[in-house]
């Protein structure tokens, strides 16, 4: 009842309201599109003359080295904001076999379901391997019966897949990583930007994390809300690896602040990430943590992305990581807190050990990557 009436109004405000942009619809029912409104919040061009070029600052190996060896020898305490209130969800001390039921008529937390994650790190894998919305595409070795791609998006190198999975009846989002993993490392952004400040929040994301998202957002938000219409929910799922993790990350978060029209934050069932790298500072962590979400941040043994940024630049990860062993054959659900991360998780290995690129590649044994098509 309440999703109808969600998306009621959300027929009622696309009639009304000019659309943000457009984006490749699939073969079937015409979407209409319409030209963007100068004054909307979210106005793009698809038109490759008005491509925005992605800038970014190189921090390099000798740099991390740098301030590792820093932190190693002069001691280290973790980044924080001593007058801002952190505020993180008690972590679900299930363990695997776990028999709890998520209540999904309201945000109550994560609740890792290792079954589900297995179908969000196929999709997430599929992002790697198709690049188009005909049905003869979906063909991929982790392009699982039941799920439909309504679109694909692409930009300077970004893919995102939107579309409805009838087995689970959630519209999902899944978002693709770096595809040299090794120059992403090396390029990477590192400095801070604080994009929500109109809203009144200090919090600081990572900058070219948040250029990487920025030039998806308005066609993905379209995206969701023509695919919600067609299949009738809200639910939604958003999913994965790397840098894509960070940017599902990024939309759970506009979506839980109200910044999609039609979507809230009891609507978002799952948002699983795999090897995400750390999205931004302590007082995102707290804003993103404090809605309580059913969120996964999943990792795997000694992967280095889910330890950059470093913390020693300021920078925290959201809640509840989910630590995979060397084989990926148990996991822990980790006791992240208002100072930080589990120590005794993913950063047991930092910061000199954790420098595996295999392991960003493989998670929950699917191989990640133009290798695992």
């Amino acid at each position: 009842g309440q999703d109808r009436r969600g998306l009621a109004e959300m027929a009622g405000q696309m009639a009304q309201t000019p659309q943000y942009g457009s984006v490749e619809p699939s073969a079937g029912p015409a979407h209409t599109v319409v030209e963007p409104d100068a004054t909307q919040r979210f106005k793009k061009s698809r038109s490759a003359s008005n491509a925005r070029r992605y800038t970014a600052v190189r921090v390099g190996f000798g740099l991390l080295s740098t301030v590792a060896a820093a932190m190693y020898l002069g001691g280290y305490s973790r980044p924080h904001h001593s007058d801002t209130e952190l505020y993180h969800p008690s972590p679900n001390s299930c363990g695997k076999g776990c028999d709890q039921v998520l209540d999904d008529s309201v945000g109550n937390g994560t609740q890792y379901d290792e079954a589900m994650a297995m179908s969000h790190v196929r999709l997430s894998e599929a992002t790697y391997c198709v690049g188009s919305t005909n049905p003869t595409y979906w063909n991929c070795t982790t392009c699982d019966a039941g799920v439909t791609v309504e679109y694909v998006i692409e930009d300077n190198g970004a893919r995102v897949l939107v579309g409805y999975d009838s087995e689970h009846e959630y519209v999902f989002v899944a978002f693709r990583g770096s595809y040299d993993v090794q120059n992403y490392i090396d390029d990477l952004d590192a400095l801070f930007k604080a994009p929500y400040k109109d809203d009144k929040s200090s919090a600081n994301v990572m900058a070219g994390l948040w250029d990487e998202y920025k030039k998806l957002y308005d066609d993905v938000f379209t995206a969701m809300q023509e695919t919600a219409l067609a299949h009738g929910t809200t639910k939604l799922a958003l999913m994965g690896h790397s840098s894509g993790g960070g940017c599902a990350t990024l939309l759970a978060f506009d979506v839980a602040r109200g910044a999609v029209d039609g979507f809230e934050a009891k609507d978002i069932k799952y948002v699983t990430t795999f090897g995400s790298p750390r999205v931004g500072d302590p007082t995102f962590a707290a804003e993103y943590d404090a809605y309580n979400l059913n969120s996964a941040r999943v990792t795997h043994f000694e992967d280095i992305v889910p330890h950059l940024p470093m913390e020693s630049l300021g920078y925290q990860h959201v809640t509840t990581e989910i630590y995979y062993n060397e084989h990926s054959s148990s996991y822990t659900v980790c006791d992240d807190s208002a100072d930080g991360e589990d120590d005794d998780c993913s950063n047991s290995c930092s910061p000199f050990s954790c420098t595996s690129i295999d392991d960003h590649l493989s998670y929950l044994k699917v191989v990640i990557g133009d290798a695992g098509c």
